[in-house]
C-alpha cells in the first residue's frame, strides 16, 4: 500500500510538473526546459527528419545530363516562375512541424525569446519554403530569425540561406555580394562555409564568369565532407576547365572524381574518365587501348551507351569516319535512354551522310533527332 501511494505522489508530481511546465507566458526554468526539449526532440526531430528524406529522395532519383555543365546543386530547385508544380509531400510535413514548433512552443516574453530552439524551427521552416520552391515565404523565416532573434547562433546560417533563396529569385548580383561578405566574415561553421562557396560559385556561373566561379568551386570542394558533394563539385570544375581550354587542370579535377572509384554513383565515374580520355593528353595508341578496357569491364555495361558514344568522338578528332559511324551505332544499338545522347548521335550520323551527298538518310537521321528532343 505504501509503495503504490508512493508511486501515485510521483505520477501526481510529475503531471504538475508537466502542467506547471506548459505555460508559454512564465519565464520560469521548469517553463524553458519542457518547451524547449519538447521543441527539439519531438516536433523539429520529426520536421527535420522530413526535410532529411526528401533531399535524399531528390537527389537520388534524378538523373543529371553530363552531356552540359552540370548544375552545382545536386537537383533542380523549382523554378520561380512555374507556380503549377505541386509542392513535395515531405518538405510540406516538415514545414507544418516547424510552423507547430513556433505556434505551440514559442516564449515570447518581454520582446525577448526564451525558447532558444525557436530560431531551429524558423531555420526548418525557411529550408522547407526554400525547397518547395516558396522563396519570399523562406526569405521571412529567414529574416525573423535576423531581425528578431539577435542573439541566436543560427543568424550566419540564417544569412546564407537568404542569400540562397536570392539567387532563385534571380538576384544574382546580391545574392553573390551578400555570400562573399559572410564568407569573409568567418563566422560560419566549415560545413556552412563550404555551402556558401558552392552557392556563391553558382551565382557567378549564372552571371556567366566560369573563370571566376572555379576558385570558389574550389574552395568548396577542399571544405566539403560529403563525398557525393565533393564528386559533383570537381566534376563541375572539371567541365568548366574543359570549357576555358585549361586541359591540365581539367583533368586535374576529373581525376580527383575518378579516385573516389566505387565511393560515389558510378556514373560520375564513367563521364569523368572519358572526359579525361578526351582531353588528348594520352597518346592515340593509349587512349585506344583505355577505351577497350571500359568496354570489356563488366561493371561498365550498363553505361556502354557513353562509352560508345565517347569513344565515336574520340575518332571523329583523328578524322576516322568509318569508325566514327560504327560506334555511334553501336551506342544507339544498346537501347539507351539517354535522350539527349541519342540526339547528340543522330545528328552526327545526319551531319556524316549529308557531307556523302546522301541526302535521304540524313534527312531520316534528321527525323530521329527531331523525335528524341521532342521526347
Amino acid at each position: 500500500f505504501m509503495l503504490y501511494s508512493m508511486r501515485t505522489a510521483v505520477v501526481a508530481w510529475m503531471g504538475l510538473l508537466v502542467l506547471s511546465g506548459c505555460s508559454t507566458r512564465k519565464d520560469g526554468f521548469v517553463n524553458r526546459a519542457y518547451h524547449q526539449t519538447t521543441t527539439q526532440y519531438n516536433v523539429l526531430f520529426n520536421g527535420n527528419e522530413a526535410l532529411t528524406q526528401g533531399i535524399e529522395a531528390q537527389t537520388e532519383t534524378h538523373q543529371p545530363n553530363f552531356w552540359t555543365l552540370l548544375p552545382v546543386d545536386p537537383f533542380p530547385l523549382p523554378d520561380i516562375y512555374e507556380t503549377d508544380a505541386p509542392p513535395n509531400p515531405n518538405y510540406s510535413r516538415a514545414e507544418t512541424k516547424a510552423v507547430a514548433a513556433v505556434q505551440k512552443h514559442s516564449m515570447l516574453i518581454g520582446g525577448a525569446q526564451r525558447n532558444k530552439k525557436i530560431d531551429e524551427a524558423y531555420m526548418l521552416l525557411g529550408k522547407a519554403r526554400f525547397y518547395n520552391g516558396r522563396y519570399l515565404q523562406a526569405i521571412e523565416a529567414f529574416n525573423y530569425i535576423i531581425d528578431q532573434l539577435r542573439d541566436s547562433n543560427s543568424i550566419y546560417a540564417a544569412q546564407l540561406w537568404r542569400a540562397k533563396a536570392l539567387l532563385q529569385l534571380k538576384q544574382e548580383e546580391r545574392a553573390a555580394n551578400e555570400l562573399n561578405n559572410l564568407i569573409n566574415n568567418g563566422a560560419l561553421s566549415v560545413e556552412e562555409t563550404a555551402q556558401a562557396y558552392a552557392a556563391y560559385a553558382n551565382a557567378l556561373l549564372v552571371m556567366n564568369s566560369p573563370q571566376e566561379a572555379t576558385t570558389p568551386l574550389q574552395k568548396a570542394l577542399q571544405l566539403e565532407k560529403d563525398k557525393h558533394l565533393v564528386a559533383r563539385y570537381a566534376y563541375v570544375l572539371g567541365q568548366l576547365y574543359d570549357q576555358l581550354g585549361h586541359s591540365d587542370s581539367a583533368t586535374v579535377a576529373y581525376q580527383r572524381v575518378i579516385d573516389f572509384n566505387r565511393k560515389i554513383p558510378r556514373t560520375y565515374w564513367i563521364h569523368a574518365t572519358l572526359n579525361q580520355l578526351n582531353a588528348g593528353l594520352l597518346s592515340e595508341t593509349a587512349t585506344k587501348t583505355a577505351y577497350d578496357k571500359l568496354t570489356k569491364n563488366e561493371e561498365n555495361k550498363n553505361f556502354l551507351d557513353k562509352i560508345h558514344y565517347s569513344h565515336a568522338v574520340f575518332h571523329m578528332g583523328l578524322g576516322d569516319t568509318l569508325t566514327t559511324e560504327s560506334l555511334l551505332n553501336k551506342s544507339l544499338r544498346t537501347g539507351t535512354q539517354d535522350n539527349y545522347l541519342k540526339a547528340m548521335a543522330y545528328e552526327t550520323l545526319a551531319d556524316m551522310h549529308f557531307d556523302r551527298a546522301l541526302f535521304l538518310d540524313s534527312g531520316a537521321y534528321l527525323d530521329s533527332t527531331m523525335s528524341v528532343t521532342d521526347a
